[in-house]
Parts: structure tokens; C-alpha cells; sequence
């Protein structure tokens, strides 16, 4: 399965989910993530940051896109 198509299949999955309306795909790497900064609620990692060659790459680009929890 290409990237592409882990993404789509993914998209159709969470459509199944009811009240899952917020929840979005990117492919990206993660240290250089497509979101704004201060726009997410939570960073989810399955066996990736551990992956990564630059971790404290990865680590500054999750404190940038992790919305401000105290407001």
C-alpha cells in the first residue's frame, strides 16, 4: 500500500467514527509537520520519534504546533 493510499484508507476509516470530525491526515516527516503553531491538542507517536535522526527536531516542532492547554 502506497503512502497515499494509507492516507486515504485512513480518512475512510475515522468517516465511520461518529463524532470523529476533527481528526486529520498528513504526510509529512515529523519534524517539519504542515500545521500551524499552537493549533493541536494532542501528538500521538507509534514507534516514530524513536525513528528519527534529529530528535530534538522532532521535539521542538510538537512544543510549536501544541496548543496552549492553560487556555
Amino acid at each position: 500500500m502506497s503512502e497515499e493510499e494509507s492516507i486515504e484508507l485512513a480518512q475512510r476509516n475515522v468517516m465511520k467514527q461518529p463524532g470523529a470530525s476533527n481528526v486529520e491526515f498528513h504526510l509529512a516527516t515529523i519534524d517539519k509537520m504542515p500545521l500551524e503553531d499552537e493549533t493541536v491538542d494532542c501528538v500521538i507517536s507509534n514507534c516514530v520519534i524513536n525513528l528519527a535522526p534529529d530528535k530534538q527536531a522532532v521535539f521542538r516542532e510538537i512544543v510549536a504546533i501544541k496548543a496552549n492547554s492553560s487556555n
